[in-house]
């Protein structure tokens, strides 16, 4: 596991602001917990979770940690498709020829 202070939050709590990453299981994180928290006395620690592993959620849950914020990414890959003027997003294609369109 890799804790990470970070600087400008830890700058506007007025103290550590740490985020955990690279843990394998959440066992893993609730076990150097302790360590980490006696050697930063941290004012905040996040980390993130993927959102389908359910007993990871409740089991950090269930020792403190809140489910504070959901991330969604997506992407639009347009190398593989045909050129079309269908599109299934609320967007309209355009052709730019010059330099006065851009």
């Amino acid at each position: 596991m890799r804790v990470i202070q970070r600087k400008t939050e830890s700058e506007l709590l007025g103290g550590p602001v740490l985020m955990l990453e690279n843990w394998e299981t959440a066992e893993e994180l609730l076990q150097q917990e302790r360590g980490v928290v006696e050697k930063y006395a941290p004012r905040y620690i996040y980390c993130a979770v993927n959102a389908t592993d359910l007993p990871a959620i409740q089991l950090l849950e269930d020792h403190g940690y809140r489910f504070s914020e959901f991330r969604i990414q997506s992407r639009l890959f347009t190398a593989e498709t045909d050129t079309s003027t269908r599109s299934f997003y609320p967007f309209r294609a355009e052709l730019i020829t010059d330099p006065e369109d851009l």
